[in-house]
């Protein structure tokens, strides 16, 4: 999980620039007639978000998209600002949606770590707040694993997640992902969420949510089992030459530098601290992976 800076630009350019691209001229006045209620929108969302409240925002039904979201402009209307207008490529609006693309730090997608970023999410799925479509505050850079593996119903304190632009600093800060080697037919690794104690029942849901919406737990045990064996190869060779006394020793220090290097909650941290803890892996079960 990674946190990400505010993107730098409001709601208004995004959607004042989408409308523009809109032909029917009945709908250009009606949306243009909104634009109050979605800068107030706006600064609810970012008032809610900051304050950890963001699950208290109204879901509308999902389907019919003629139904009206929002004074006289209807949920398909919504939903087409973003897919005709903003996503489209060859729109003007389409700069903003690559801007927002871009804006995480080694193209990596902020929920997982792991994927490339190929797409924008919505936070609070479209389909379901449909206002809130071209919103910037809304709108995540993400991989595909992580986009279509969501939830797109209404986001509830049961199953809301965490929000790359308004992450508790406890979340980075404070240690609450671990590994486990298990020692079985097939050595594996195995990854879960425990939250400090003291850290509050909403900030400890959210990222226990987390794990679970986007099934992290399976896909780090899946970049785990490569660099397991990258262990044992290292165990391995010193061992071999010698420098067997040292491994402890050795396995805490890459364990910190994999902490400095990839973050405190990485499944690369994670790992390293595992294998570093794990006497019998380091003494006897590396040989299994040779």
């Amino acid at each position: 999980m990674k946190t990400l800076s505010k993107p730098g630009f409001g709601q208004d350019p995004v959607f004042t620039t989408c409308v523009q691209g809109v032909a029917d001229t009945g709908a250009t006045t009606r949306l243009n007639a909104i634009r109050p209620q979605l800068l107030e929108q706006e600064r609810t969302y970012d008032l809610l978000a900051s304050s950890g409240r963001l699950e208290q925002w109204p879901p509308h039904s999902r389907g019919d998209n003629h139904l009206l979201a929002l004074g006289a402009v209807s949920r398909g209307e919504f939903k087409g600002l973003y897919t005709d207008q903003m996503a489209r490529a060859g729109k003007p609006a389409r700069n903003y949606y690559d801007q927002l693309r871009v804006s995480a730090p080694g193209n990596l997608c902020p929920y997982c770590g792991i994927g490339v970023v190929e797409t924008l999410d919505h936070f609070l799925p479209k389909g379901s707040y449909s206002t809130l479509s071209v919103l910037p505050l809304n709108l995540v850079p993400a991989c595909r694993d992580c986009n279509t593996g969501k939830l797109g119903g209404a986001v509830t304190a049961d199953n809301i997640t965490l929000h790359p632009y308004f992450l508790d600093a406890s979340v980075s800060r404070d240690e609450w992902l671990f590994a486990t080697i298990v020692n079985a037919q097939i050595i594996h690794v195995e990854f879960r969420a425990t939250t400090p104690p003291a850290w509050t029942a909403s900030v400890s849901q959210r990222v226990v949510n987390h794990v679970s919406e986007f099934d992290l737990a399976k896909r780090y045990g899946i970049q785990a089992a490569g660099r397991l064996t990258y262990y044992a190869d290292y165990i391995n060779r010193l061992m071999t030459s010698g420098a067997g006394y040292a491994i402890a020793e050795l396995l805490r220090v890459n364990a910190a530098s994999e902490r400095t290097a990839y973050g405190v909650n990485s499944w690369q941290a994670a790992l390293a601290k595992a294998v570093s803890e794990d006497a019998w892996f380091s003494s006897q079960g590396y040989t299994q992976l040779l």
